[in-house]
């Protein structure tokens, strides 16, 4: 391998270093979002929108830093949110336990990277 391409490979590598070291963060604020909406009864158009840019954003950049798990969970949590009426109305019932069973396994997802 030759010097440009070692140093192309050590700055990915700083990169996905970088990415994991703000993960925690990313999840942390993911978190804050979810209490928001949940706290307003899911009526908040801007927390829904917000969320789901987070949601959306995870589910893209995990996957480019071979964290396939947080990747899958975060796009199923992306799928639902999509068909979502976001801010008009609260979900009912059963979108709302959806919603949490996702955004669960998403935050187990990112526990046991």
């Amino acid at each position: 391998m030759n010097q440009r391409m070692q140093d192309a490979m050590q700055r990915l590598e700083q990169i996905k270093r970088d990415y994991l070291s703000k993960l925690d963060g990313r999840m942390g604020a993911l978190c804050a979002g979810w209490q928001a909406i949940q706290a307003d009864a899911g009526t908040a158009g801007e927390a829904w929108a917000a969320l789901h840019r987070r949601v959306h954003d995870l589910a893209g950049t995990a996957g480019l830093f071979g964290l396939a798990h947080i990747s899958q969970a975060a796009k199923e949590l992306d799928e639902v949110l999509d068909k979502l009426p976001a801010g008009t109305r609260p979900p009912d019932a059963d979108e709302w336990c959806r919603l949490q069973g996702l955004f669960d396994a998403l935050l187990g997802a990112a526990l046991h990277r």
